[in-house]
């Protein structure tokens, strides 16, 4: 059993009430996603523990939030799972799994940046669904190829509860890779419609996110991605329901990302560009070159040093 599962597993014991067992909050390295369901199963731990434990519980969620709007939406260092159709179960778990424990503990503070995750998250799927609730949505760690795993169902079916549209649930909730929908359903309505309600509010990724829309479909793209086997790019039919995605199929697991290849030209909008409303989610990447490139410019000429 992966970091994951182990840890989701951990995590449906906890939501069910039982304190569980330390791991989060010992946890160190991992992939991104390890590191979401480290900080739920921490928090989780310490709310059940001694001040100590909830200190330190609490204060590992607090971090997770700070990096995810500092560092990059669904990002940890310099790697990036934005978008993820292969994993979002697990991000999905751990985002839902702290937003309901925080409303449970009535913690304020945890609460709020658990609202604000998820209103980020919900504002760029609502820019890349079709008119049939479908998120087509470029990121890490592509399905396409059979390589990894395909959860965009449970990306899609948790933007409907949230959004309390009609959704159909899968029967098998006891499923792991179907706990962040479990969760979602035990949010209180009230509680879900803060962030159903909330005005619009793009995350920032690690990399810059540019997407194009109109009547007839979208796309979104990443001129750079810094992640694993990425889809650099989604495009979606609205008439027909084609949907597309930038990425090799026999990439293998750990394909690193990088510049968009040459080989893998962003398409137009099935009816061309000429009238799409086109958005901006910039990335801290982006972000962190024009700081150097200001500081640059405003650092003392070599002569005058």
């Amino acid at each position: 059993m992966g970091a994951e599962k182990g840890f989701t597993e951990l995590l449906r014991h906890q939501i069910a009430g039982e304190q569980g067992t330390p791991a989060g909050l010992n946890w160190k390295g991992g992939t991104p996603n390890h590191w979401a369901l480290a900080a739920a199963t921490a928090y989780a731990y310490g709310l059940k523990g001694n001040p100590q434990e909830k200190k330190a519980g609490r204060q590992k969620a607090l971090d997770f939030f700070h990096t995810q709007d500092q560092v990059g939406h669904m990002a940890r260092g310099k790697m990036s799972e934005f978008g993820t159709p292969s994993h979002f179960a697990w991000w999905q778990a751990a985002t839902a799994g702290l937003w309901l424990l925080a409303d449970r503990a009535d913690d304020k503070e945890v609460l709020a940046a658990a609202r604000a995750w998820w209103i980020r998250e919900l504002s760029v799927e609502n820019l890349c669904v079709t008119p049939k609730g479908h998120v087509v949505i470029p990121g890490a760690r592509s399905h396409v190829g059979g390589v990894d795993a395909d959860q965009r169902r449970q990306r899609d079916v948790g933007r409907q509860i949230i959004l309390n549209l009609r959704a159909r649930l899968p029967k098998n909730l006891d499923a792991l890779d179907y706990t962040g929908l479990w969760i979602l359903m035990q949010i209180p309505r009230a509680e879900l419609n803060f962030v159903a309600k909330a005005s619009a509010e793009l995350p920032h990724p690690l990399d810059t996110l540019n997407i194009l829309r109109d009547d007839a479909g979208h796309v979104a793209w990443f001129d750079e991605f810094h992640g694993l086997r990425p889809a650099y790019w989604a495009w979606a039919d609205y008439a027909t329901g084609g949907e597309e995605y930038g990425t090799d199929p026999s990439w293998p697991k750990n394909q690193p990302g990088g510049k968009l290849p040459g080989d893998l030209p962003v398409p137009e909008l099935p009816g061309g560009n000429r009238v799409a409303q086109r958005i901006t989610a910039r990335g801290r990447t982006a972000e962190a070159k024009v700081t150097e490139l200001a500081e640059y410019a405003g650092s003392p000429a070599r002569g005058a040093e």
